[in-house]
C-alpha cells in the first residue's frame, strides 16, 4: 500500500493522467447533445465538486482532481509508511519462493545479506491467512500450503 499511494495515488502521479485524458475526450464531451450536465459543468468537476441545491437529481458530483486529493491524503493518514523508509528493497532476484504455483508445500529462500527478521504471511487468493511464521535472514523455509 505504502508503495502505491507514494508513486502512483497521489497529485504528482495523477493529475498530469487526469489533463491528458480530459484534453483525450472534451472535444467529443462538448460536442454531445444528449449529456445531463453543461461543458461549464463538465469544466469544473474535473478539479472542482458540483453542489446542485434542491432541484431535480441534485446532490453533489464529485470534482476528479479535489476527489483524487482528498482520497489521497485520507488513505494517508491511515498508514504508516515511516517504518518502511529505512528498508532496502528487495528484487525478485534477492530472494526465491518456489514453486510457484503449488499446491502442497512452498519454499521460501532469503538471502543473508538481507537483515530480514520478522514474520511472513501467505494467504489465499481469498484472503484466508493459511500460514503466518517468523523468519529470518539467510535462511529457507519448507511452508506445508496443503
Amino acid at each position: 500500500m505504502c508503495f502505491l499511494i507514494e508513486n502512483y495515488f497521489n497529485n504528482a502521479y495523477l493529475v498530469p493522467k487526469i489533463d491528458a485524458l480530459n484534453n483525450l475526450i472534451k472535444n467529443d464531451v462538448y460536442a454531445d447533445n444528449n449529456k445531463m450536465y453543461s461543458n461549464t459543468q463538465f469544466d469544473q468537476s474535473i478539479t472542482t465538486d458540483i453542489t446542485s441545491g434542491g432541484g431535480p437529481g441534485g446532490g453533489t458530483i464529485y470534482g476528479l482532481k479535489s476527489f483524487i486529493s482528498s482520497r489521497s491524503t485520507n488513505v494517508s493518514s491511515q498508514i504508516n509508511c515511516s517504518a518502511f523508509a529505512d528498508l532496502e528493497e528487495l528484487t525478485d532476484s534477492d530472494w526465491n519462493l518456489f514453486p510457484n504455483p503449488a499446491t502442497s508445500s512452498v519454499t521460501i529462500d532469503l538471502p543473508s545479506k538481507f537483515e530480514v527478521n520478522g514474520s511472513v504471511s501467505i494467504f489465499a487468493l481469498s484472503g484466508k491467512l493459511v500460514y503466518q511464521s517468523e523468519i529470518d535472514s539467510g535462511d529457507t523455509y519448507k511452508i506445508d500450503i496443503s
